[in-house]
């Protein structure tokens, strides 16, 4: 399987207790049905950006997730380049009617 001294959750086990944490509802095992979960960084922090680790205290597994928020978009650098040959095209147009 995996390492000897890391367990980590199955998958869909994993996108249950990921998708409860960013719907912000209650934390409970689905491993060992425990509601032990360990949330690093705390919610009480303040909004999280980066790695999120999930970690189960009674049975030790653990699942780890990036937030939505600090993913960038794909799409952001090609709007800005269609922006910025709007705008060009613009200032070409103001140019030849003058």
């Amino acid at each position: 399987m995996g390492r000897r001294t890391v367990r980590e959750f199955r998958a869909g086990e994993a996108l249950t207790l990921i998708g409860a944490d960013r719907d912000q509802q209650s934390l409970v095992c689905p491993s060992c049905g425990a509601t032990t979960i360990e949330r690093t960084p705390p919610r009480a922090a303040g909004p999280s950006i980066g790695r999120i680790t999930l970690r189960c205290n009674a049975c030790s597994r653990s699942a780890s997730y990036i937030e939505r928020a600090a993913v960038a978009s794909p799409e952001a650098p090609r709007v800005f380049a269609a922006a910025m040959v709007a705008a060009a095209a613009g200032r070409a147009r103001t140019r030849a009617g003058a």
